[in-house]
Formats: C-alpha cells, structure tokens, sequence
C-alpha cells in the first residue's frame, strides 16, 4: 500500500503535478548562494572599515 503511494506520487512528480517542490529539491543550491552572498557583503564592510 505505501509501495503504491510513494509510486504514484512519484509519478506525479515526474509528470509536472507537483512543480512546486523543484524550489525545495534545490534547496541546498540556495543556501550556497545566500552565504556566497553573506561573504561578499563581510568582505564590503571590511573594506569600508580600511
């Protein structure tokens, strides 16, 4: 019975009826992308202080 849940869903998913969770499967993209951003903000503000 799960075996037939988690394959529908899957299914689902792959046919472009839950788009929405793209956002969250590439959600370690970006957390790299805001600390990326963070380090570029720190390395502004040191030079501001020089």
């Amino acid at each position: 019975m799960i075996t037939e849940a988690v394959d529908d869903l899957y299914c689902k998913i792959k046919n472009g009826g839950y788009s929405f969770l793209g956002t969250y499967l590439d959600f370690s993209t970006i957390e790299e992308l805001i600390e990326q951003l963070e380090n570029e903000n720190l390395k502004k503000e040191r030079n501001k202080v020089r």
